[in-house]
C-alpha cells in the first residue's frame, strides 16, 4: 500500500509540509490524549484500591492489638488466681 504524499506550502515561510505528516501528528496527539485519559483513570482506581488496603491493614492491626491486650489481661487474671 503506497502513501500518497500531498503537500501544502506554508504561506508564511514557503515550507512544503506533507499532509501525511500533519495527519500523523494529529493522530499521535489524539492517541496520546486517549492513553493519558485511560492511564489517569487506572491510576485513580489503583489509588482507591491502595487506600482500601491501607484502611483494612489498619483495622486488622487494631484488632490484633486488641486481641493481644485481651490475652494479656486474661493471662494476668489467671496467674493472679493461681
Amino acid at each position: 500500500m503506497t502513501r500518497q504524499a500531498t503537500s501544502l506550502t506554508c504561506p508564511n515561510c514557503n515550507t512544503s509540509i506533507e499532509i501525511t505528516e500533519v495527519m500523523s501528528a494529529q493522530l499521535t496527539a489524539d492517541i496520546r490524549r486517549e492513553l493519558e485519559a485511560e492511564t489517569n483513570t487506572v491510576r485513580a482506581k489503583l489509588k482507591a484500591e491502595q487506600e482500601k488496603v491501607a484502611t483494612a491493614e489498619k483495622k486488622l492491626q487494631e484488632r490484633e492489638e486488641s486481641i493481644d491486650a485481651q490475652v494479656r489481661d486474661q493471662l494476668m487474671t489467671d496467674s493472679a488466681g493461681v
